[in-house]
């Protein structure tokens, strides 16, 4: 999996979160140094990624999926869409726990879907704190008008008819992972000079063991 590095800051663009966007910026205008995630040194470097609901992501993936194989015509049979709603077809949906296993709690996740703080904003702040200077976020869209219909679609045929337990399946650590992250992360604080690592969620979650996760 691609990564890109500047100094020990380390970014993952992850597929379905404004990596089309984010890499143009670490790449193209910031030219970081483009490695593998095999050369990330887990002990040493800060390593950083954007985050999703699972279930939203899993939407963005399979219209991605959808369109790259052009299935575009089958979009108005229900039941083709309800096999969309749970299906996992290739990396646009796969399970970040699959993807980096005992890594996962290792990456500082930025919520793209946070309720009150942008991502953009949350994201300049992270490297500003860094010391990286950045004015503004590039915007690069790769989605087009007929997958935001099908995302819609898929979206209300799966909450109609409650496929959403299906999916845990495939994504229940993710789940997890999410709700941590959000629960965890203190953005509030930053309007109170609080430091980056002070409002982390790696800062401030510290795992339990409980007799369910053992």
């Amino acid at each position: 999996m691609e990564a890109f590095r500047f100094n020990n800051l380390v970014y993952i663009p992850i597929t379905k979160h404004a990596s089309t966007s984010y890499r143009h910026l670490f790449r193209d205008i910031l030219s970081w140094q483009e490695i593998q995630t095999d050369e990330i040194d887990w002990a040493q470097d800060h390593v950083f990624a954007h985050l999703l609901h699972p279930y939203t992501r899993h939407l963005k993936g399979i219209t991605e999926c959808v369109a790259k194989y052009n299935l575009l015509s089958l979009v108005d049979n229900d039941n083709f869409l309800k096999l969309l709603g749970t299906a996992v077809f290739d990396l646009h949906s796969y399970p970040l726990s699959v993807a980096f296993g005992d890594w996962l709690y290792k990456i500082d996740w930025i919520l793209l879907d946070h309720h009150l703080y942008d991502a953009d904003y949350l994201t300049l702040t992270f490297l500003q704190q860094h010391g990286i200077s950045v004015d503004v976020i590039p915007k690069l869209n790769t989605s087009y008008p007929d997958q935001k219909i099908l995302l819609e679609k898929i979206k209300k045929i799966r909450d109609d008819n409650d496929l959403t337990g299906t999916l845990t399946y495939f994504y229940e650590q993710d789940v997890v992972l999410y709700d941590r992250v959000n629960r965890y992360s203190k953005y509030h604080e930053l309007n109170n000079n609080q430091s980056w690592d002070e409002c982390s969620w790696l800062t401030n979650y510290s795992p339990v063991k409980t007799e369910v996760e053992l």
